[in-house]
């Protein structure tokens, strides 16, 4: 029987350093057939072989390693797909907060598909050592990605002092005690935890409640055809941001199709050489109480244009 494939769940909040982490991790294991799963508003960087099936789009390189961007909601067919890859690593990153029990059924869903092919051996945080103490008080996700996750990586060490470090130790103690803390400086990481036993959630998740639904936050998407002023839309976007915590995707606008960013308020733009078929944002609410009220009245103030919000 082949060697199961070994799964990694990857979190952190917006800026963090996941992209770097993949990037290096990518280049750490060149020479291994790895996967990696990625959320629908990011590309996986990386030239091969691109095919698509049940609407997911699939890049394989030369070594079979195997990427793609999908939704959530397809991360078991993603899943099934490269079970036939024979890959030693799948690393997915996770948006928003781990959630164990679904993850659990996920894992289940694609053993009845493909057979016992996966090993569960945890979930990594990303810590932005920057924004970590202030993300930690206001931002309930941060938190539940540290309950839950068994390595915690401390992103831009080198940008911050050894007291806010000290400091930084102490709040991931307070709400993980069990879990391995390590420190990332200049995008360099220490991949040791490869050779390591970290202790998996699958098992107890399987045994833990789901967490209350009025205790997660909303997911919503917002589609647009047509184009808009980029100040109009930053009008809207700040104003959304009052209850959203996160707003990211593509937005065609005067100066063409942009990589739309806002956390904490903080707007970002970045041009885009996509061609897409029409504009798309993900805003996940601050709290589980619904945002969709008030993202459906800024909306209707600001832009005032036909959209559609699910």
């Amino acid at each position: 029987m082949s060697e199961k494939t070994k799964i990694y769940i990857l979190c952190g909040f917006a800026g963090s350093g996941k992209s770097s982490f993949l990037k290096n991790m990518s280049a750490y294991l060149s020479e291994e057939k790895i996967g990696i799963i990625v959320s629908e508003l990011r590309r996986v960087p990386g030239d091969g072989k691109v095919f698509r099936k049940n609407g997911i789009n699939f890049t394989v390189r030369k070594n079979g390693s195997i990427s793609c961007s999908c939704k959530s909601s397809d991360i078991i067919n993603a899943m099934a797909e490269m079970a036939d890859h024979s890959l030693k690593y799948l690393f997915i990153e996770k948006q928003g907060s781990i959630d164990p029990d679904n993850f659990c059924r996920v894992m289940d869903a694609v053993a009845e598909r493909k057979g016992d092919v996966y090993k569960y051996k945890g979930a990594i945080c990303i810590i932005d050592g920057l924004y970590f103490l202030d993300q930690l008080e206001n931002q309930d996700v941060v938190k539940k990605q540290l309950e839950h996750c068994q390595l915690a990586v401390i992103n831009k060490r080198d940008l911050v002092g050894k007291k806010t470090l000290e400091r930084i130790r102490v709040k991931i103690s307070d709400v993980n005690q069990d879990v391995t803390v390590q420190e990332s400086q200049f995008g360099k990481f220490d991949y040791s935890f490869l050779g390591e036993d970290l202790l998996g959630i699958h098992a107890k998740a399987c045994e833990d409640e789901a967490e209350a639904l009025e205790s997660k936050p909303e997911h919503m998407i917002l589609r647009y055809d047509g184009d808009l002023k980029k100040s109009e839309l930053s009008r809207f976007l700040k104003e959304a941001s009052k209850v959203c915590y996160r707003i990211k995707g593509y937005f065609k606008l005067e100066d063409g199709w942009n990589l739309v960013d806002v956390m904490d308020g903080r707007v970002e733009y970045s041009a885009s050489g996509l061609s897409e078929r029409g504009s798309i944002l993900v805003l996940v609410s601050r709290t589980g109480k619904s945002a969709r009220e008030t993202i459906e009245g800024c909306w209707e103030r600001i832009i005032g244009k036909k959209m559609n919000l699910s």
